[in-house]
């Protein structure tokens, strides 16, 4: 194995990158629109449909940071601090305070998808207050607070990654420890009933435990990016590993559904879990060694879905933001929802409309300056 930087160095347009952000992106709208405002019963046929659907965009978001770490955390790109702060993170703080207003006080009290009642007074400004600080009522504001954690940290992540060394040996410590022993914890609580508590609870006193987790998917980008496996008998193993966890996440899930007899919608679904890695690892190689030359060859030559693809890339980050304010809307104001027919059918049809109505509200909105 021959490490190739050619993907990073390159000034041509890495396409299967966008693709997979254009990916990751809608799997992030199909997995809310999939769960929020119904009620998943999976002893009925709609409620494990559902079940089932949720579970398929599971990874969406380390795919987010797979493809960060791919792009940052390459040496020889030189990102100064004043870049890196007056560029990268001053956006993302802007998005965060504008999108936090926005969802609790705009989301929260004129659209109130939950028809709450609410009464203005000094305990409610302070709950709206808190809210707008910790970015809460959104559901997935939360990472933008650790994106920004991850960017200030990127110059000690790129001194890391200057040796390769030890950056594998960071991104195998971070998936022992915070991907593989959790998901060990809750096998054996679930299946056998057998508890190690004082593991798990070791581990969540860990100072690097959230960051840890997600800083693996990050490094792991640059060097999965970042190697060129020749041998393909490698490639093969890495997708045999991505089947494997993406079968295991549905068998996992599946079964604890079936022990607790309702939805869960946190174990085997959190993005430390190692079925949820095997599963990123080997859509992340898919994308770069099986569909390059094919998505390649179809930007080349069909200029609509060149500029489509190129579109949908950069609006990602806004529709990331601003697609559960539109499911809001949709489910308040029309009713709609994943249950409103079979699921079967209209679960697909109903997270491509609000992906595609967040796509073209934020490209609307992009032809004004602030955006």
């Amino acid at each position: 194995n021959k490490n190739n930087n050619n993907n990073q160095n390159s000034k041509k347009r890495v396409y299967w990158i966008d693709w997979l952000r254009v990916l990751a992106c809608y799997l992030v709208v199909f997995l809310h629109c999939s769960f929020f405002y119904v009620n998943i019963d999976v002893k009925t046929f709609n409620g494990m449909v559902l079940s089932i659907y949720y579970g398929l965009p599971l990874g969406c978001v380390p795919l987010f940071i797979l493809i960060s770490g791919s792009l940052f955390l390459n040496p020889k790109k030189k990102i100064p601090l004043k870049v890196l702060y007056g560029k990268y993170i001053r956006r993302l703080f802007i998005s965060l305070v504008f999108w936090s207003l926005y969802y609790n006080l705009i989301n929260e009290y004129i659209v109130n998808v939950g028809k709450k009642e609410h009464h203005f007074n000094l305990e409610e400004c302070k709950t709206a207050i808190t809210g707008i600080v910790l970015g809460k009522n959104g559901g997935h504001l939360w990472y933008l607070f650790f994106v920004i954690g991850l960017y200030i940290l990127t110059p000690i992540y790129k001194c890391i990654t200057e040796k390769r060394d030890v950056a594998w040996y960071f991104v195998i410590y971070f998936i022992i420890i915070y991907h593989f022993i959790p998901t060990f914890i809750d096998f054996m609580k679930i299946f056998f009933n057998f508890n190690l508590s004082l593991v798990d609870d070791y581990i969540k006193k860990h100072m690097f435990e959230i960051n840890g987790y997600y800083s693996a998917y990050y490094i792991l980008g640059y060097l999965l990016n970042t190697q060129e496996f020749k041998n393909k008998k490698y490639i093969t193993y890495f997708y045999i590993i991505g089947i494997v966890g993406f079968i295991s996440t549905h068998v996992l899930r599946f079964s604890t559904n079936y022990i607790q007899k309702k939805h869960n919608r946190i174990q085997f679904s959190k993005n430390n879990n190692i079925n949820i890695t095997m599963t990123v690892l080997g859509v992340f190689l898919f994308f770069k060694y099986k569909l390059s030359n094919w998505i390649n060859n179809i930007m080349e030559n069909n200029k609509f879905i060149n500029k489509l693809i190129l579109k949908l890339s950069e609006c990602s980050f806004g529709i990331y933001l601003a697609h559960m304010a539109v499911l809001d809307i949709i489910v308040r104001f029309t009713k709609l929802t994943s249950l409103s027919f079979n699921p079967l059918f209209w679960m697909p049809i109903f997270g491509t409309l609000v992906f595609t109505t967040t796509a073209t509200v934020i490209f609307l909105l992009r032809f004004i300056p602030f955006f």
